[in-house]
């Protein structure tokens, strides 16, 4: 759907939507600041009436005060997310036919484990599930935690097989290589040693610190093998470490691959481009793709709701927002543009 139909559409509902927001918002207040000066009002009360009937009024207005006080956060929190499924219930529509046919499934099953972006993927807690079709290509979009992982994963099957494993990361992401956590570890033990042997002993020797360091590896050997054990571990190829043409890309994203000559093929100067694009769009910290089998997937680690446009205590008719939603939940159907996947052309 083009922007300007998009909005077209939009902006009246936003508009009905917007008086109902300020009326939400003004109860919200109103119940606050009464929240909030009730204990003010009863000290004043109890200061004033002293042995008088304006006691009693005045010591349950303190009470009320300071019970109802520490709740206003999480009741802030809870009535923005009662206005937020509201904007679902009234924007879904208009949504899902901007991101591409787009309809709620709350039983997809997504493979996470095959992609190799979530390392020993156990378990996935999820916000939203939602299953789309853009130029008759199907794709599957999920809203939740992967731990450590929160954010958006999206994916779609390409029309060519792709033989080997190619990832692409934001620098820093440890979850997508078996070594990395090694290489995390080793250093860490190593401090840990040294401040050990110095602390106990009062003075650092390097036998101590060695002895210290077999010591912090016999715990780490044994929580590994726990962790292995209490996990589903990823059954995947050994990926080496890919050096790109692009500097400035090299400097904010690593890839990894177990074919040189694929990698190079799959990440383009143009795919690197809009890769890069999808961080920008999404705000997010860190962003990672992989290619496997016949699916490309992409995660991307963001605390931002995929679709909501805006919440209780914001303006909902602001046009840089608006913009910024309408980039995100057409996001996915311009990636497959890209891949031109609806013309069997292959990647």
């Amino acid at each position: 759907m083009e922007y300007c139909r998009f909005l077209e559409e939009l902006l009246p509902r936003l508009n009905q939507l917007e008086s109902v927001r300020k009326q939400r918002l003004k109860n919200f207040l109103i119940l606050s600041v009464f929240t909030i000066l009730a204990p003010v009002l009863g000290i004043t009360l109890i200061r004033i009436g002293q042995n008088s009937p304006l006691v009693l009024p005045g010591a349950l207005l303190v009470l009320y005060g300071f019970l109802l006080v520490p709740s206003l956060i999480p009741w802030g929190i809870y009535r923005n997310k009662n206005f937020g499924k509201l904007l679902k219930t009234n924007l879904n529509d208009l949504i899902c036919k901007a991101a591409g046919e787009l309809k709620p499934d709350k039983d997809l099953e997504i493979d996470f484990s095959k992609s190799g972006l979530f390392a020993r993927y156990n378990k996935a807690l999820a916000d939203d599930k939602f299953r789309g079709k853009y130029n008759g290509v199907a794709f599957e979009i999920f809203e939740g935690m992967i731990p450590p992982f929160r954010g958006v994963v999206f994916a779609f099957k390409s029309n060519k097989k792709i033989k080997n494993r190619t990832i692409l990361v934001s620098k820093n992401d440890i979850s997508q290589k078996n070594s990395d956590l090694i290489r995390v570890w080793i250093p860490i033990m190593i401090i840990l040693s040294a401040v050990l042997a110095f602390s106990i002993n009062g003075e650092f020797t390097i036998l101590k610190a060695f002895e210290y360091f077999l010591f912090c590896s016999m715990f780490f050997a044994l929580f590994y093998v726990i962790g292995i054990l209490g996990t589903q571990n990823i059954n995947r190829e050994a990926l080496n470490k890919i050096n790109m043409e692009d500097v400035e890309f090299c400097r904010k994203f690593d890839v990894y691959s177990s074919d040189e000559v694929e990698a190079r093929y799959l990440a383009t100067p143009a795919f690197i481009e809009r890769f890069q694009s999808l961080k920008t769009v999404f705000g997010a910290k860190k962003i990672k793709c992989a290619f496997y089998e016949d699916k490309v997937m992409f995660a991307i680690s963001t605390s931002k709701d995929l679709f909501e446009i805006g919440n209780l205590f914001t303006q909902l008719e602001n046009p840089e927002k608006i913009l910024d939603f309408y980039k995100q939940i057409t996001a996915i159907p311009e990636m497959i543009d890209y891949f031109k996947l609806d013309e069997k052309t292959g990647l």
